[in-house]
């Protein structure tokens, strides 16, 4: 699906060709929300804070050291095997290791891990620092598996044909990979890491199985860079090297090396003749994303060969026709790092066509990215954008709905008499008012969308 575009002229463009039918609200949103609400019907009144009221609670520096810790120097553990330098955790059990600090910091937590099993989900854990599980979210956190295509459902790096001449879509296996995950966050603006107040001396850190295998070789600790400080003169700077000026890299789409999720798969569009490969007949595949790749924290990553280390210009090449009048967003990582802050919210606009992007400045000059000669990552992450504070006002709304319901069935009972007058406005102020408050809030929220 290689289109060269006139804007980019004499700069190397590594064209990324995609299908990024981009979803501006995630797919599967309604139905989390929902089950979440049903969720909270059921936890007990004394409920864990919610992350930002944690923080609010825990106004602590950030933490200027860092810790490396083997799986294997476990302090506790319950249903773990250790083989090796590794230790194998289960969705039964849980590891527990101890950190001593100089003083009371935030802190940020990674596993370097590895995924085991064939189960297609994300693997799950439930957090806890010293004994208790910090905030509400800490409850359940997924770490990705990493998906490739099922070489032998491959002729070699070309996708299969059948009989009559159609491409076929290769199944998805685990990658055998070592995979640095911090427990994150996933409902901000950005997906990032989560802060863990921790105490001055020795502190606790549990991870307990909810639902996966996963092999643990180390415990990271310490502070990641706030992508804020990372501006693109700094960026320039720190890589002093000069353009590279010969032919554009395409990288097909659908080529992708690994996903973070098996749905992720090769696609096949035929509304456009600017989709290369393309036939009159046969199918071919030549995108990929769509609505499968909407979930905040999903990410595709390509692999990118130059001839030369060097600055490149990049251009994208997608279609986003799934919200009208709408936005998605997408952080751009290279070799694992998002380079300077302007690419941690990459909006996409609604267009039913296919459109060309240079990612570029308010001026229209476009960025430069420093590639190391040879082999280099490139992956886009699904992230909230702008659209965060409307997806934490809907979630406020949710808990002070679902307080104001407890508050009527212990009144009602859950099955409530229907000739009884409960008088509700009249026992309860507090929900009437809560109700209308809440009305008001999700009017707001309505006429933001």
């Amino acid at each position: 699906m290689p289109v060269k575009y006139s804007v980019i002229q004499r700069y190397l463009c590594i064209l990324l060709c995609l299908f990024i039918a981009l979803p501006f609200v995630n797919t599967t949103r309604a139905q989390q929300t929902a089950d979440a609400a049903a969720a909270v019907n059921n936890l007990p009144s004394d409920t864990l804070p919610d992350y930002a009221e944690y923080l609010v609670g825990h106004t602590l520096p950030a933490a200027q050291d860092s810790y490396m810790i083997p799986a294997t120097d476990f302090s506790d553990q319950k249903n773990c095997t250790v083989h090796g330098e590794t230790v194998l955790t289960t969705d039964n059990g849980f590891i527990e290791w101890t950190v001593s600090v100089p003083k009371a910091a935030l802190y940020q937590v990674a596993l370097v891990h590895k995924a085991l099993g064939d189960d297609v989900s994300d693997i799950e854990r439930e957090i806890s620092i010293n004994g208790q599980i910090p905030f509400a979210q800490a409850r359940s956190v997924s770490f990705h598996r990493i998906w490739m295509n099922n070489p032998e459902d491959m002729n070699e790096e070309a996708f299969r044909k059948d009989n009559s001449g159609n491409q076929l879509a290769p199944s998805q296996v685990q990658a055998d990979l070592w995979n640095t995950l911090y427990i994150q966050d996933i409902r901000g603006s950005r997906v990032k890491p989560y802060n863990f107040a921790f105490k001055k001396g020795t502190n606790s850190i549990r991870i307990s199985g909810l639902r996966g295998g996963m092999l643990l070789k180390s415990l990271i600790i310490n502070v990641s860079k706030d992508i804020n400080e990372k501006s693109y003169a700094k960026y320039l700077a720190d890589h002093k090297h000069v353009d590279y000026t010969g032919e554009t890299i395409m990288i097909q789409g659908e080529e992708a090396a690994l996903k973070s999720s098996s749905a992720l798969v090769p696609l096949t569009d035929r509304t456009s003749p600017s989709t290369v490969p393309s036939h009159p007949v046969n199918i071919r595949l030549n995108t990929i994303g769509g609505s499968n790749w909407s979930t905040p924290g999903q990410w595709i990553e390509w692999t990118v060969n130059v001839p030369d280390a060097g600055f490149y210009s990049l251009g994208i090449k997608y279609r986003q026709n799934m919200v009208s009048g709408m936005f998605t967003t997408r952080s751009l990582y290279i070799n694992g790092e998002i380079p300077f802050k302007e690419m941690s919210g990459l909006e996409f606009a609604y267009n039913g066509n296919w459109q060309g992007l240079v990612l570029s400045d308010s001026d229209a000059t476009p960025y430069k990215f420093y590639f190391k000669k040879g082999e280099n990552t490139l992956r886009l992450q699904v992230e909230t954008g702008r659209a965060s504070d409307i997806y934490a006002r809907a979630d406020e709304a949710v808990r002070e709905l679902n307080k104001a319901y407890r508050q009527i069935i212990m009144l009602t009972s859950s099955s409530p008499d229907p000739l009884r007058n409960y008088r509700i406005d009249k026992v309860l102020p507090e929900v009437m008012e809560t109700f209308r408050r809440q009305a008001q809030e999700l009017k707001g929220i309505s006429d933001k969308l």
